[in-house]
């Protein structure tokens, strides 16, 4: 099973792998998660114990938010970035020179503005939990979908 599945909504209202197999089929209706013309959903983990998700690709997408799971360890969220898959992950900063980092909750939607502080042009991502300087560990899994329209 791939670390990362790109997810299509379905008319059914479920999550389909890229594959569409019905492996890991989450209901959208159940986990209240929101079906959107347009928009897909990819998932990340973050692991019990650790601060860094998988990666996530990203490019050609102009729109962003992250669904937060209920399982969430108080802690802003931070980026990673790299321009090959696997590739070495650094930390994104702003042009302020400083990174760039989300306020982000348990069970909470954050909307990225992905034109204003440059993750737009961004290939692929990894979510920290904190910053690069204080990262914070899950005490559980944590599983994020993010909504990306093209």
């Amino acid at each position: 099973m791939p670390n990362n599945i790109d997810y299509l909504p379905k008319h059914s209202g479920r999550l389909i792998g890229e594959d569409n197999s019905e492996v890991n089929v989450a209901d959208l209706l159940q986990s209240g998660i929101p079906v959107v013309a347009g928009t897909i959903y990819k998932k990340v983990t973050i692991a019990a114990g650790a601060s860094l998700s998988d990666e996530a690709d990203v490019r050609l997408y102009k729109g962003c938010c992250l669904y937060m799971p209920a399982a969430w360890t108080t802690a802003g969220i931070s980026f990673t970035s790299s321009l090959v898959s696997g590739g070495t992950f650094n930390p994104v900063d702003g042009d302020d020179g400083n990174e760039i980092t989300l306020v982000a909750a348990a069970s909470r939607v954050v909307s990225v503005d992905i034109f204003s502080n440059g993750i737009g042009c961004l290939h692929f991502i990894k979510l920290q939990s904190g910053t690069s300087a204080a990262k914070v560990n899950q005490v559980a899994e944590a599983i994020i979908f993010l909504g990306l329209k093209g």
